[in-house]
C-alpha cells in the first residue's frame, strides 16, 4: 500500500520539511542499509534504475564502475529525499519487500527505531507491506527488553552492557576508535569461543553452512561487515568520522547479541 493511502496528512511534504523527518543520520544509516544489501554493481543498478523512475529522469546508459554507480545512487538518493516523503517512504518499503533478503524489513525496523522514527513497516490483512505508527505496534525495544531478560547468558549481557556504559562516558574521537576496536577484537574471541573453531574465517564458514546461526544473508552482511573493519581498523589515516564509529559500534553490539541469542538457543536445544 502506498504511505499517502494510509498517511494522506502528508500528502503534500516536500523539501526542507522532509529533513525534520528524516534526520542527516537516519538518512545516512538508510544509505549504508541499502548498500549493504546492494552490494554488487547489477544490483546497485537496478536500484538507480528504479530511484530514476521515481524521479521521472532518464537512465544513464553509459556503464559505470563500482564507486561512480555509488555516487549516482547517493545523488539519487538524495533527490528522493529533497523531492517527496511520501515517495522516500514508498521507496523504502518496495525495496525491504521486493529486494534481495525476505528479513529486510525486520532490520529497517530495527533501525527506524533506533533512530526514534515514528513509523514502522508491518504487513496488512492481505499480506501487503503498510507503514503505521510505531505506537500501534508492540515496542521493538521492550520486545528486545524482553529477549534480552530471558536469552542472553548473563556474562555475555554484562560485557554487552559494560561497553555501553563506557561509551556514555567516551568524549573524545582517539578514545571512540579504540573503543571500536575493542569491541572488535571481542567480536573476534566471542567468534570463536561459539562456533569452537581456531579462526574468525572457519568460524563464518561454520555460520554459512548451519542456518541455526541465522539465513545466509544475515551471516554474509556480518561477515562483508566483519572484513570491512578488519581492513578499516588498521588503516593509516584512520578513514572514520566520529559519526562512523558509532554506527559501527552499534552494528557490532548488534552482531554480538545476535550471536549471543543463537548460541543460548542451541544450548537449550
Amino acid at each position: 500500500m502506498k504511505f499517502a493511502d494510509s498517511h494522506p496528512e502528508f500528502e503534500s511534504i516536500r523539501n526542507g520539511t522532509v529533513y525534520n523527518i528524516i534526520t542527516d543520520r537516519l538518512f545516512d544509516e538508510l544509505k549504508k542499509f541499502i548498500l549493504n544489501y546492494a552490494d554488487t554493481t547489477r544490483r546497485l543498478t537496478v536500484v538507480c534504475v528504479d530511484l530514476e523512475g521515481r524521479l521521472s529522469q532518464e537512465p544513464i546508459r553509459a556503464t559505470l564502475d563500482w564507486n561512480l554507480r555509488q555516487a549516482y545512487f547517493e545523488n539519487l538518493f538524495l533527490q528522493l529525499r529533497q523531492k517527496s516523503f511520501t515517495g522516500m517512504m514508498d521507496f523504502l518499503s518496495d525495496f525491504a519487500e521486493l529486494y534481495f533478503d525476505a528479513n529486510a524489513r525486520s532490520r529497517l525496523n530495527l533501525l527506524l527505531e533506533r533512530n526514534n522514527f515514528k513509523y514502522v513497516l508491518t504487513l496488512d490483512q492481505q499480506n501487503e507491506s503498510i507503514w503505521k505508527t510505531a505506537e500501534s505496534l508492540e515496542s521493538i525495544a521492550q520486545t528486545a527488553r524482553e529477549i534480552k531478560q530471558s536469552l542472553y547468558p548473563e556474562e555475555i549481557l554484562n560485557s554487552i552492557e559494560r561497553s555501553a556504559s563506557r561509551m556514555r562516558g567516551v568524549l573524545s574521537g582517539q578514545d571512540m576508535r579504540q573503543e571500536l576496536k575493542n569491541i572488535f577484537q571481542t567480536l573476534e574471541k566471542e567468534i570463536m569461543f561459539y562456533t569452537g573453531e581456531f579462526s574468525v574465517k572457519e568460524a563464518f564458514t561454520l555460520m554459512h553452512n548451519d542456518t541455526r546461526w541465522g539465513t545466509p544473508e544475515i551471516i554474509k552482511e556480518d561477515q562483508l561487515s566483519y572484513d570491512y573493519l578488519q581492513t578499516t581498523l588498521t588503516a593509516q589515516p584512520f578513514p572514520l568520522d566520529n559519526s562512523d564509529v558509532m554506527y559501527w559500534i552499534e552494528r557490532l553490539e548488534l552482531f554480538r547479541r545476535h550471536l549471543a541469542i543463537k548460541n543460548d538457543h542451541m544450548i537449550d536445544n
